[in-house]
């Protein structure tokens, strides 16, 4: 490989020492040879082998790709051509360690065929005039020459910046462009390359998602929502026109859900082609998003321990109370209208939060699976839930008419058969001794006969306690006439006298279940929950940000296709990832990306994207319109001239990729002067 930067590419980027330093390393790991390399044309065709493509002696390729777009939008062409002659963004590509390029188009290009507007390719002069498939033609030929790989990439029907939830380019047929119209114009690029091996395989559509009425499902049938069988009537077109060709295939909700080809995995006429493609952004990741848009998990885990404390002291305080009272216990029957009343309460908080999620996830024309999937079960076992802890209750609350009915069944019993009209004592048998045929249960216990001795009414024995509790709030007086007896005791005794408050050194009462002490147990379960909660969130808090949660996440949604020994396994292809910053997102996104040692195309080449809009992330992330214009393009492996790079520190990170095995290490923390001093350096 020819020495792979020059001053002018490196520019501006590497003003400071430490730029300079970290460039300098990644040129001498690729002097060292840790770059993929370009792919062997012997090796070709490609096919996949459980989780890897591999090429025709067996071994392992491995796709390191950019995404060089444009070719999409309303230019007709992949950027940059407006500013740099093609073969040098060609031998740049190379010279940055990629062996592969992703070549998104739009089907309205590929129908139409326009003439090329000369200010877009104003850096190459045989371009003028020429229209959108000589330039196409050009630009794989010079790829496919100097050893790269090209997968063309179906991202959009209409041209135009792409994708928002809004667009209906989330399906694979809209208004002027049916179904047979996207399978026409996959099988015609696949007939006019299928000559050059180079071209490997077709990306068959970009970031499918619901849109409107249209929620998408996968493996159930539907010839309007099953994306799993499109993209097989699909595949299987391009296969009838090239056999050798991979197809790569897109999950749902923006290419973030694979989960349905566990039970529902793609079969194609040939095998051994199907590659499943995953895409990831930091708005992708709702943890990430969170503590982006809403709050950062540093302020909530200092919220979370304020309020666990709070409730700590609130609860040590209650229980004080309780236990100045004689720890008085409630009977059966409140605690369990207590236990049934929270369940409901909680269980039912729950399920209209689950509900409201379900709700705005089929406002939100992006992932109605999600809702169905994993929303809508939890939803209903809240709703189970709540249903119990309502019936607890009502049995709690009824307790007291069933006792008086049985009662009052005994009594009859008794005078029919001649026996005194109050049954006496049961025996220990638990039979009445007058009336042996009866059985007589009592199902209160010794603490709810002393409380409630003296409170029946009539002979009926109906409680005249209500569900929760005695009737009044004397435990409140209780508590106070002790505490000011504490005050009293601590106060004036050590002077040698003084005037005795009113109970001291009486004998006080023990107190009975109330509404007062009630209301404190409601009270405490209150703070045992919040308790509890903020607890649970101060360590979801801590995990969230985390690389563990990242891989969690992944695994659960595509990761697992890559374990061997499945019906299911198959390689998956990051086929979109980037950030414009090395954050936390960026570093665990390519940490699971070397450890799993995935395939990617990373996004993007770009240094400049022509847009007509951007998502206005303070108003719900909604898509503005904007008049067609050239923008900076944060993502972009190189700035707008298109030969300096915009980040040295995303090229040491994507050349660790590009290795098989991939060589990414973390970088690590940075060194804190508060706790190291002078250690760190100057």
């Amino acid at each position: 490989m020819r020495p792979p930067f020059t001053d002018a590419m490196v520019g501006s980027a590497l003003r400071s020492p430490v730029a300079a330093v970290g460039f300098a390393v990644f040129m001498s790991s690729l002097d060292l040879g840790h770059a993929l390399g370009l792919t062997d044309l012997t090796e070709l065709p490609l096919r996949t082998k459980g989780r890897y493509i591999v090429g025709v002696s067996g071994k392992r390729i491995k796709l390191a790709c950019t995404n060089w777009y444009g070719a999409h939008s309303g230019t007709f062409v992949p950027g940059g051509l407006e500013t740099r002659p093609f073969r040098d963004i060609v031998a740049t590509i190379v010279d940055l360690g990629f062996n592969c390029v992703r070549l998104p188009y739009s089907t309205q290009a590929q129908v139409e065929n326009p003439v090329v507007e000369r200010a877009h390719v104003a850096a190459n002069p045989e371009f003028y005039g020429k229209r959108f498939y000589f330039v196409l033609d050009e630009l794989v030929a010079a790829m496919t020459a100097v050893g790269l790989m090209v997968i063309p990439n179906n991202q959009n029907h209409e041209a135009g910046w792409c994708c928002h939830y809004t667009q209906n380019e989330g399906l694979w047929y809209v208004p002027g462009y049916p179904e047979s119209a996207w399978v026409e114009g996959l099988t015609n690029i696949t007939k006019r390359y299928r000559r050059n091996p180079m071209v490997v395989g077709m990306d068959l559509r970009n970031e499918v998602h619901d849109y409107g009425a249209t929620k998408l499902t996968w493996g159930d049938g539907s010839a309007t929502t099953d994306w799993a069988a499109a993209a097989t009537r699909a595949g299987n077109a391009v296969l009838a026109e090239n056999p050798d060709a991979l197809i790569f295939v897109n999950g749902l909700c923006f290419g973030m859900e694979i989960r349905p080809a566990r039970q529902h995995p793609i079969r194609l006429a040939q095998e051994n082609r199907v590659i499943y493609e995953a895409h990831n952004y930091l708005e992708f990741n709702i943890f990430e998003l969170f503590s982006q848009v809403v709050l950062s998990w540093s302020n909530v885990r200092l919220i979370c321990g304020l309020l666990f404390f709070a409730c700590l002291l609130a609860l040590w305080g209650f229980l004080s109370a309780w236990r100045s009272l004689g720890k008085p216990r409630p009977s059966r029957r409140s605690l369990l209208g207590t236990i049934g009343l929270w369940i409901f309460v909680l269980s039912g908080i729950a399920y209209a939060l689950s509900a409201a999620s379900v709700a705005q996830l089929r406002l939100l024309p992006a992932c109605d699976w999600w809702a169905r999937k994993d929303v809508v079960p939890v939803a209903i076992a809240f709703g189970v839930l709540a249903a119990l802890g309502l019936c607890l209750v009502a049995a709690a609350a009824s307790a007291p008419s069933i006792a008086s009915l049985a009662a009052r069944l005994r009594r009859a019993h008794c005078r029919r058969d001649g026996a005194p009209s109050e049954p006496k004592p049961a025996m220990a048998s638990g039979t009445n001794g007058d009336c042996p045929s009866i059985t007589v249960i009592d199902i209160s216990t010794e603490a709810e006969r002393s409380q409630d001795g003296g409170d029946q009414e009539g002979s009926d024995g109906d409680v005249s306690t209500g569900l929760f509790g005695a009737a009044g709030y004397g435990s409140y007086r209780t508590v106070g006439r002790r505490c000011r007896c504490c005050r009293c005791s601590r106060g004036v005794s050590g002077a040698g006298g003084g005037r005795r408050e009113e109970g001291e050194g009486e004998e006080l009462e023990r107190a009975v279940w109330d509404r007062g002490l009630c209301c404190g147990l409601q009270a405490c379960c209150c703070c045992g929950f919040v308790l509890i909660s903020a607890g649970l969130f101060f360590a979801f808090a801590v995990i969230a940000p985390t690389y563990a949660m990242l891989a969690w996440h992944l695994d659960n949604s595509w990761g697992f296709l890559l374990e061997d020994g499945h019906d299911y396994t198959a390689p998956v292809w990051m086929g979109e990832f980037g950030g414009p910053v090395s954050g936390n997102y960026w570093v665990n996104v390519v940490r699971y990306l070397s450890e799993r040692d995935v395939d990617f195309a990373h996004w993007a080449l770009n240094g400049k994207k022509w847009t007509t809009g951007f998502i206005d992330t303070t108003d719900g992330g909604k898509w503005v319109d904007q008049a067609p214009h050239w923008s900076d393009e944060p993502f972009g492996v190189l700035q707008a001239d298109y030969k300096t790079i915009r980040h040295p520190w995303m090229m040491l990170d994507l050349n660790a990729l590009q290795s098989s095995p991939a060589q990414y290490r973390p970088p690590p923390p940075p060194c804190d002067r508060r706790v190291l001093g002078s250690s760190c350096g100057g």
